[in-house]
């Protein structure tokens, strides 16, 4: 992708909906652009990370002792538990391409050197997608 996909890429995905442009072409500088191929084990549960990532294109499969947690699509984070832990985070889950794809992949240490309103967009992000997250589990726990 040219720096102009790159651009499109984040700003077709929600969690970047509240970013100024200018936060765009920050999060660009210090993020790497990547594709995969099916089949590769993209984190391992256990595994010590640092990196946050987001799907541009194509499907990954969230795995945690060989079960089916969920599927990733387009738009969808992963990784941020291990990012964001307070001891260096060890990967709660697995993550395998379930086709072809493309990736954003964000170090820890680069967000922690971004501005501060960049930084304050990325927490406001996550603690929507965690609260989603958890809303979504608490609503499979009270089916069981």
């Amino acid at each position: 992708l040219g720096d102009t996909g790159k651009f499109e890429a984040l700003r077709a995905m929600r969690f970047f909906h509240r970013f100024a442009d200018a936060e765009l072409w920050e999060v660009i500088a210090f993020s790497r652009f990547s594709s995969t191929r099916a089949g590769t084990v993209i984190m391992k549960e256990g595994e010590r990370g640092d990196a946050i990532c987001f799907v541009i294109e194509g499907e990954a499969r969230v795995k945690k002792h060989g079960h089916l947690l969920g599927v990733l699509n387009p738009g969808d984070c992963f990784g941020e538990i291990a990012a964001f832990s307070t001891v260096r985070g060890v990967r709660s889950a697995s993550v395998e391409a379930a086709t072809d794809i493309a990736l954003v992949t964000i170090r820890a240490n680069a967000l922690k050197r971004a501005s501060d309103t960049c930084r304050m967009h990325f927490y406001q992000a996550f603690l929507e997608v965690l609260a989603t997250r958890l809303s979504q589990t608490s609503a499979r726990i009270a089916s069981l």
